[in-house]
């Protein structure tokens, strides 16, 4: 089966999962805390190039909150971007819109870098805003996967 519409149908699935579970009460909205951007989370190519930064999972800030996964999967596979294993995108409970970033982890540090040269400082034109790029507090395939929620995590397979 071709992965895109391997993608299409997973999706499909979750989403018709989620829709008949709709006795989530105003309260039970998902508040996603944001990922904040410091000195000590910022992707600077020359740490992965000279072997020193090991971290591999990343945000990708400031993409549209109608966004979902496989919009996400496109816009980095039309810039190029590969070998990553896990994309997550928080989803607002109630109306379905993301929070306006995704986390995606990479195989290798050194995938970040065509990554972050793709998107750091480049102009989203969908909402009027640059893309930021940085390091995650949480790292690594088995912690992203066992920190998130599982029905929003997009695991790549091979």
């Amino acid at each position: 089966m071709d992965s895109n519409n391997w993608l299409k149908k997973e999706i499909w699935k979750k989403n018709n999962s989620e829709l008949s579970n709709k006795s989530e009460s105003p309260e039970e909205e998902r508040n996603e805390p944001e990922p904040v951007e410091s000195h000590s989370n910022q992707i600077e190519i020359e740490k992965i190039l000279a072997g020193i930064e090991k971290r591999t999972t990343v945000v990708l800030k400031n993409i549209s909150k109608r966004n979902k996964i496989p919009d996400v999967v496109y816009l980095l596979r039309q810039k190029g971007v590969g070998n990553y294993d896990i994309i997550y995108i928080p989803l607002k409970k109630k109306s379905k819109k993301n929070f306006g970033f995704a986390f995606i982890n990479f195989t290798e540090p050194k995938y970040i870098i065509n990554f972050y040269k793709s998107f750091h400082l480049q102009y989203n034109e969908q909402i009027g805003k640059y893309f930021k790029t940085f390091f995650c507090h949480i790292q690594g395939f088995q912690k992203i996967r066992d920190h998130f929620d599982a029905k929003y995590l997009y695991v790549v397979t091979n």
